[in-house]
């Protein structure tokens, strides 16, 4: 009926199985590299983050899927990659030992009031990045930070010093 392959469009024309195992190869090894990554990287989603993932889709689309077009294939690999994006959460939940191969740490930027440019150095922050970050929790001081850590989301978390109480209370 008008061109369109419908007698095909369910009908696989590579193993399940086949999919399942490419979709879970592909997801692995991309869960691994995106791993390596800084925490930075990892929080807010910009442009280039977008095109990233959207790049690396297409990139892998035929790695996943191989010469199949069929919908229940593209729903197998569908299903595989959430299967995954799940069963490593739930491993991280379920036993801590493995947490540290599915989140990173926090990295500390700043330690009672003073910069520690490693932990700039391992999540590519520079002292202006970090100062806006600052600045965007109303925090215009450094002397006002306790500890400030750069989170596995990407997110800037900050402890600020206790401030001493009003005199003769």
């Amino acid at each position: 009926m008008g061109g369109i392959g419908w007698e095909g469009m369910l009908d696989p024309t590579n193993s399940l199985v086949n999919s399942v195992i490419r979709g879970s190869i592909v997801y692995l090894a991309l869960f691994g590299v995106l791993r390596m990554m800084h925490n930075r990287r990892s929080g807010s989603i910009g442009l280039s983050d977008l095109l990233l993932v959207t790049l690396v889709s297409g990139a892998v689309e035929n790695s996943m899927v191989g010469e199949g077009r069929s919908l229940t294939e593209g729903a197998v690999v569908a299903g595989t990659i959430f299967f995954w994006s799940f069963a490593l959460d739930w491993l991280a939940f379920r036993f801590p030992r493995l947490r540290w191969l599915v989140r990173s740490k926090p990295q500390t930027v700043v330690a009672e009031g003073k910069v520690i440019h490693a932990g700039l150095r391992r999540e590519l922050l520079t002292r202006d990045d970090l100062l806006a970050q600052l600045r965007e929790q109303g925090i215009d001081d450094l002397g006002q930070v306790r500890l400030a850590c750069v989170e596995a989301n990407g997110t800037l978390s900050v402890l600020l010093r206790d401030e001493p109480g009003p005199a003769g209370g």
